[in-house]
C-alpha cells in the first residue's frame, strides 16, 4: 500500500518559551489536505509523546524544584496547564534535544501509534 508522512520544520530559535504544537495553537501550525479518490482508513497522529514517556522525560531531564508541579500533571490535563508547567523551565540545549528526541523518536506519529478511523459517507 501508499505510505504519506508529513514532516514541518519551524526556526524557533528566536523564541525564549516552548513552542506548543496542536490544532488550536496560537504558536506553530502545519495543516496539510490530502485528497485521494477511493474511501481509505484515516490515522489521525500527532507528534505528541504519550503521557509515560513525559513521565519519564521529567524524571530524567527536569529539575528537582519543579518535580511537585510536573508530578501533578495527569494524561487528562489541560493543553494551558501542560504549557504552563513547560514554560517554568529554563530549557537548556540538552533538555531541548532529549524533549525534541522523544517527540520525533517515541511520540504519536509512530505508524503503530496512531488511531484509524474509517470515513463514511452518506
Amino acid at each position: 500500500g501508499d505510505s504519506l508522512m508529513l514532516e514541518c520544520y519551524y526556526n524557533t530559535s528566536n523564541r525564549n518559551k516552548i513552542t506548543m504544537v496542536y490544532i488550536s495553537s496560537t504558536d506553530e501550525m502545519c495543516v496539510a489536505t490530502l485528497l485521494y479518490y477511493s474511501r481509505v482508513e484515516r490515522a489521525d497522529c500527532e507528534s505528541t509523546p504519550t503521557f509515560d514517556q513525559f513521565k519519564i522525560f521529567v524524571e530524567q531531564h527536569v529539575p528537582s524544584e519543579y518535580r511537585n508541579l510536573f508530578g501533578s500533571l495527569s494524561a487528562n490535563s489541560s493543553q494551558e496547564k501542560m504549557e504552563t508547567a513547560m514554560n517554568l523551565l529554563d530549557w537548556t540545549p540538552e533538555q531541548k534535544e532529549s524533549y525534541q528526541k522523544l517527540i520525533y523518536k517515541n511520540g504519536n506519529n509512530q505508524p503503530d501509534a496512531c488511531h484509524l478511523k474509517q470515513e463514511r459517507r452518506l
